[in-house]
């Protein structure tokens, strides 16, 4: 059993964001009118900077901060800190509101369980607080509730199809990814020797699966992210195999765009994926740390970011999320903070 234990040491602390969001808002000036984030000279940008958060805190940054969640119930940020074996969750505008250690358990015989501290990577939030955990040192999806103390677990072992040959030893299913839809269902991407998108009901219960291991489109190679948007179409990004794919609520392919290519409207390392509320796909490139605007056919828009610690740019983008309509953030591996924009058109 995973549990976890509350953290209160940053409780009474708050994020150093005004002063980045000053020098954001100077950056910003200094470049005049219709000022560019990450654009060429004299494109029109779609987004305005909102805000800069960096940590927990004076002297408590981030590290190594790998997941994002945006619950749109609660209007909260959520943030899987790897570095750090901690879950943040901040308000819409960046403050600190609560944060709590994540453990990993090891058993130790004679029916003895070993916590040590875990190394979050992924994390998705429900209608009522509970918080769905990928950590890079266990092979399940830790439940917890919103104070964050474990109330179960979903193994890979658990997501294969009972109607499929068993695993051979040499074999292993990992959860890569995770995501939750209005409905609180529950959407697991594995990788290893299952490739798919596992959903489930807010019990745990299986309700399909689609996908497998491949390079075409409706298959799976190595998934690293899973969205829903509002209208129940799920977006999957893939570090190896087809960069970028929407799915219907059925699990049938509505769209797949990019190669891992040179060229602007391809990828080096897609790893994460969202719908705004014009219906444009919004993509981060961890290795050429951008995030990149698509249309609703996949036809590139624009791009934001650069390679950069400036206001605005971008150091190993690991995660974006956003409300659905015109908010989105994101998160810096490298950087070390998130930045919360607002798409302005």
């Amino acid at each position: 059993m995973i549990t976890a234990r509350r953290d209160n040491s940053a409780e009474a602390t708050r994020p150093r964001f005004w002063a980045w969001r000053l020098l954001a808002f100077a950056t910003l000036a200094a470049l005049g009118a219709g000022a560019q984030i990450g654009l060429a000279a004299g494109a029109r940008t779609p987004v305005a900077l909102l805000a800069i958060v960096d940590g927990y805190g004076r002297g408590h940054p981030f590290k190594i901060p790998a997941g994002l969640w945006f619950d749109l119930n609660r209007r909260e940020i959520y943030v899987a800190d790897r570095g750090n074996h901690k879950i943040a969750v901040f308000d819409e505008g960046g403050l600190l509101l609560r944060s709590f250690l994540h453990y990993v358990s090891r058993p130790q015989g004679k029916g003895k369980t070993l916590l040590l501290p875990g190394e979050p990577k992924g994390l998705a939030v429900n209608s009522r607080g509970d918080i769905y955990v990928i950590d890079d040192l266990d092979d399940a999806v830790d439940v917890l509730d919103y104070r964050g103390r474990s109330t179960g677990r979903l193994r890979g072992a658990d997501l294969l199809d009972p109607n499929e040959a068993p695993l051979s030893p040499s074999e292993s299913v990992r959860p890569a990814a995770v995501a939750v839809d209005k409905a609180d269902r529950v959407y697991v991407a594995t990788t290893g020797s299952r490739c798919e998108i596992v959903v489930l009901d807010a019990n745990g219960q299986v309700l399909r699966r689609f996908g497998r291991r491949g390079q075409d489109p409706g298959a799976f190679v190595a998934a690293n992210s899973v969205c829903v948007d509002a209208q129940g179409r799920i977006l999957v990004t893939d570090a190896q195999g087809v960069p970028v794919q929407c799915f219907s609520p059925e699990g049938e392919v509505l769209l797949s765009f990019g190669l891992h290519a040179m060229g602007p409207e391809n990828f080096s390392l897609p790893n994460s994926a969202l719908r705004d509320g014009n219906g444009d796909i919004w993509v981060a490139d961890a290795i050429r740390q951008v995030v990149r605007r698509f249309d609703a056919k996949g036809q590139l828009r624009d791009t934001i970011g650069g390679r950069g610690s400036a206001p605005g740019q971008m150091f190993y983008p690991s995660a974006i999320a956003g409300d659905g309509e015109r908010l989105l953030i994101v998160l810096e591996k490298d950087g070390a903070r998130f930045q919360i924009f607002k798409v302005v058109a």
